[in-house]
């Protein structure tokens, strides 16, 4: 008999969990997509939040959180998930107008323009 060392089995555990936990992440992440276009934004919250305690944390999911809070008003909400989609990837585009529209609802207009140009920047089409 071939003994596994523990190490060898925790770490295994592990990744299965984590697998497993980030798959989970993926369908709430999915799901709150879903009741974002059906425009259930407070049910959509829940599920992002969901899919971020379970280990999401990748641009696209804070982007989209931030565009639920936008959809029921919580602009500096909003703003702070532009700035986590924006700091997993600075390129993203659809975070910086999205930004640039928090930026708008709160009257902060050369901060929206800013967020505009570098929009721009990056995909000048």
């Amino acid at each position: 008999m071939t003994r596994v060392p523990f190490f060898t089995l925790l770490a295994a555990t592990i990744t299965e969990d984590r697998s497993v936990s980030l798959a989970r992440a993926e369908e709430e992440f999915l799901k709150g997509n879903e009741l974002c276009d059906a425009k259930r934004f407070t049910e959509a919250l829940a599920r992002y939040d969901r899919a971020i305690e379970l280990g999401l944390r990748d641009h696209v999911v804070w982007n989209n959180k931030g565009v639920a809070l936008d959809s029921v008003g919580r602009h500096e909400d909003a703003l702070g998930c532009y700035d986590k989609s924006l700091a997993a990837d600075r390129s993203y585009v659809i975070a910086w107008y999205h930004r640039r529209n928090a930026y708008s609802y709160l009257s902060q207009h050369e901060r929206a323009v800013e967020c505009y140009d570098r929009a721009l920047e990056l995909k000048p089409d």
